[in-house]
């Protein structure tokens, strides 16, 4: 069983290469290859399902084109996240750096105002 899944997942990654492979656009292939590294177990294995249902090399490219270039959105989409998250924690850390050096101004105050008296 175990080694129908390897055999299963080897003609799957193949059968994705040889389309990418088709590829003459450099960058694209490179893209796609990228992409495709970042893809898990089960996307692979549908991906290769729909490449191989594909009637024409067009059909193939067009399943590629939009299979892996929607990672790139949702790589974009989460990047922007992160930087948002990113921002919000740089506030965050300046509002409280200003409430603590305010807090210690006010004490500083306090006690020369008393020692004053």
């Amino acid at each position: 069983m175990a080694v129908q899944a390897v055999i299963s997942a080897a003609e799957s990654l193949a059968s994705i290469t040889n389309s990418i492979a088709g590829i003459s656009d450099m960058a694209k292939r490179r893209k796609f290859e990228q992409n495709l590294a970042s893809l898990d177990y089960d996307q692979k294995i549908a991906l290769s399902k729909a490449l191989n249902d594909a009637n024409s090399e067009a059909a193939r490219q067009q399943i590629l084109g939009d299979t892996l270039g929607k990672l790139d959105v949702a790589r974009i989409d989460a990047l922007g996240k992160l930087q948002a998250e990113k921002e919000k924690t740089k506030k965050t850390l300046y509002i409280l750096g200003g409430i603590g050096a305010l807090i210690v101004v006010i004490g500083l105050v306090t006690i020369l105002v008393k020692r004053n008296k």
